[in-house]
Formats: structure tokens, C-alpha cells, sequence
């Protein structure tokens, strides 16, 4: 009976949301308690009127040409209001909840406990199901130390955007690009990278300068983050903030924070007035550089020397041959050195010549365009680099 078959169908699609929740939650951060609703719906809708339609119009395309192009109209007609719906649910408050990233420990527990559920297995199986879900639902990135300090360099192809977080403070360097054709990667890769690490709001926001693969992202990040301080390199249309001054310092849990470049009335714009931040934790560095290039370098080699010494060096304008002049590089002494750049962009960075510069000194380059994003933990136990594309790998092949 009808009733029969509600209960039936209910059932398979909770069915189906559970198995798929830990993989969903392990892959995007995020959990949707509103699909078996909208996939009770959608699924015979599209199973019973829309796939019996399409597949009768590819014969008629040969045999019947006005009658085959009519049919995928109407499979056109039959989708539009589906997907009009499905768009409007989406963007209800509870349609999705962004949790954090889980481990992968998690994910596979929760896994194994939807299995249970799911098997016809005998109840007390089933309820061991609870303890191994239990990972996931308590799944929490812990912050650092205080005293320590984390980088996350995020993958936004050619353009940067760094996760700084101490112990009970974030702060956003740069943001990505945002393309004409309206693909913000703010809004598709940093501000998900930022659920996903547990990150609720951004105590500073820096735009080291105005160019598009540093300042694209900008208007979604403070949509979504309300940031309560904003650093500018320059002014950016529709965003609010301070100039970025040299000399600035602060201090948060025990790490040491410093703008060393631009200056006030500096007689320059692009990438030579970009924001270029020291932070300091346990007696080791990193300096993140924006797009500065050779002038900024060498002015900041004059007069701030001594607070260039770093462990590890966000290469400036991408590993751009504009950018880390012999000079530099022997001021900052880097023992690791990053460049965000694109997969075979088409400014060739980093340049030879600069990771020449780097080898030839013994540093360690890493390239997020073959890494993926990075984490850089610097603190009491030194520094330390773990990247995106190992996570996996290193669970599957530990003994």
C-alpha cells in the first residue's frame, strides 16, 4: 500500500544519508540534514519523468529531428522547476551545517558505524555503531600552543592566501583571486579551507595589495568572517580597512607580530607597496612578502635587517624573477621557502633562476601548484611543513 511504500522509501534514503554523511563531512566539511527530504523528491522525479523523456529523444534526434530536439525541450521544461527548488532549499540557513575537517581515523570509525546501521545486523551490533562515530562527531582541529604558531599556505592556483593562527587568534594574509566570469576563489576555496580548520572568525584580515590574485577574494571573506580589523596595502574598492604602516607591532599568545614594509607616503603603488608581515614564535620566523619586489627588498634590507632573519620565506610575487634578489635572500637566511604559483602558469613561477638562488644556499622550495596547501607549525619544537597531498598517503601507508 502507499503507506508500505512512504516507509519503504524513507527508509532507503536515510539509508543512504547515513552511509554517505562520514564521506560527505571527510571530503567538504559539511553535512546536509535536509537531502533525504529533497532526494525523496527529486530521485523518481528525475528516475520515472526526466530519464525516460532524454532517452526517448535520442533516437528521435536521428529519426525524428523536430521531434527529438521538442523531447529534450520538455526534459529542459520538466528540470527547471526541480532545480529551482532545490536551489531555493539550498540556500536555507539549515540546509547544511560546515563542521570542521575530520581526521582520517574519524572518517573511517564513522564509516564502519554507518555500515552497522545500515547492514541487517542484530541491534546490539548495531549500537557499536555509537563509540565509532563518536570521532567524528567530536572532531575538533586543536589550536596551537600557546607560544606556537601555525601557517596554513592555502592552494589558490596562482594568486595567495595564509591562514595564520596562534593560539586564540586568526589572522587572513591575502585572500586569492576572483575572475570576470564571477569564480571567486574567496568564496570557493578560502572561506571552506577556513570552516574547515575550525575557524569562526578572523581577529585581522591583511590585503598585502590591490592586485586581483591577492585581493579578489576579499568581499566574500569579510561576508563571511566580519574580520575586526582590516590591513591595507593599498585601497580596494568596496573594502574598508587601515593602511598597512611599518613599524606596526602587536603581540598575540605569545607571538610576536611586525609590518615591516611600506611606509607612510610611499612613492610607489602595486607591487611595491605591499603589506610585508614578520611574525615571530619561539625565537624562529616567517616572513610573508605579498608581491614586493626588488626596491621594497632592498629598502627593507637598509633599514630592517636585523628582523628579516627567518626560517621560512613566502617567496615574493610568486618566485617571481622581480622578486628575492641574491641580496634578500641572504638577509632572511630561509631554511624553507614557498611559492604560491599556479600549475604551469603562464609567468613561468617560480623563475629558474630564483630557485636556482635557493638551491644554491641549501633551501628547501616548496610549490603549492605541486604540493597542495601546506602547514608550516612553528614553535617550541622548531619548525615543521606537512602537505595537503600526504594526508592520505601517510594513513594508508603507516604500519
Amino acid at each position: 500500500d502507499r503507506q508500505a511504500w512512504w516507509r519503504s522509501a524513507s527508509r532507503a534514503q536515510w539509508a543512504v544519508t547515513l552511509g554517505l554523511l562520514p564521506i560527505g563531512i571527510g571530503f567538504f566539511a559539511q553535512a546536509s540534514w535536509l537531502s533525504p527530504l529533497v532526494n525523496l523528491i527529486a530521485i523518481p522525479w528525475i528516475t520515472f519523468v526526466i530519464v525516460p523523456v532524454l532517452l526517448a529523444s535520442l533516437p528521435m534526434l536521428s529519426l525524428v529531428p523536430v521531434l527529438g530536439e521538442a523531447l529534450l525541450a520538455a526534459s529542459a521544461a520538466l528540470l527547471s522547476p526541480l532545480m529551482s527548488g532545490m536551489d531555493g532549499i539550498a540556500a536555507w540557513p539549515i540546509a547544511a551545517t560546515v563542521v570542521p575537517e575530520p581526521s582520517v581515523v574519524a572518517v573511517v570509525c564513522a564509516t564502519l558505524a554507518a555500515a552497522l546501521c545500515c547492514l541487517p545486523v542484530a541491534p546490539r551490533v548495531r549500537w557499536l555503531g555509537l563509540p565509532l562515530s563518536l570521532p567524528l562527531l567530536l572532531s575538533f582541529p586543536a589550536p596551537p600552543a600557546p607560544g606556537d604558531v601555525e601557517l596554513h599556505v592555502l592552494d589558490v592556483g596562482q594568486g595567495t592566501s595564509i591562514l595564520v593562527r596562534t593560539h586564540a587568534h586568526a589572522l587572513l594574509f591575502d585572500t586569492g583571486a576572483r575572475f570576470p566570469n564571477g569564480y571567486d576563489l574567496g568564496e570557493a576555496v578560502v572561506v571552506p579551507a577556513l570552516r574547515a580548520l575550525g575557524i569562526s572568525r578572523l581577529d585581522m584580515l591583511v590585503v598585502s595589495h590591490a592586485d586581483n590574485d591577492h585581493a579578489g577574494g576579499a568581499s566574500s571573506v569579510m561576508r563571511e568572517f566580519q574580520p575586526a580589523q582590516v590591513l591595507l596595502g593599498e585601497p580596494l574598492p568596496g573594502v574598508d580597512g587601515e593602511p598597512c604602516r611599518e613599524h606596526r607591532r602587536w603581540r598575540w599568545d605569545g607571538v610576536e607580530f611586525q609590518l615591516l614594509h611600506p611606509p607612510a607616503r610611499y612613492p610607489a603603488e602595486g607591487n611595491d607597496v605591499s603589506c610585508v608581515l614578520k611574525i615571530t614564535a619561539a625565537g624562529a620566523g616567517a616572513l610573508l612578502t605579498g608581491d614586493a619586489g626588488a626596491v621594497a627588498e632592498m629598502r627593507m634590507i637598509n633599514l630592517h635587517r636585523p628582523a628579516l632573519t627567518s626560517d621560512v620565506l613566502i617567496l615574493g610575487h610568486h618566485g617571481s624573477l622581480t622578486s628575492s634578489i641574491p641580496e634578500f635572500m641572504d638577509a632572511v637566511s630561509p631554511k624553507l621557502a614557498v611559492a604560491t604559483a599556479g600549475y604551469r602558469n603562464r609567468f613561468g613561477h617560480p623563475h629558474p633562476d630564483v630557485l636556482r638562488r635557493l638551491a644554491w644556499r641549501g633551501v628547501e622550495v616548496l610549490q603549492t601548484s605541486l604540493t597542495g596547501s601546506l602547514r608550516i607549525t612553528i614553535g617550541a619544537e622548531g619548525v615543521g611543513v606537512e602537505a595537503r597531498r600526504d594526508r592520505w598517503r601517510r594513513f594508508w601507508s603507516e604500519p
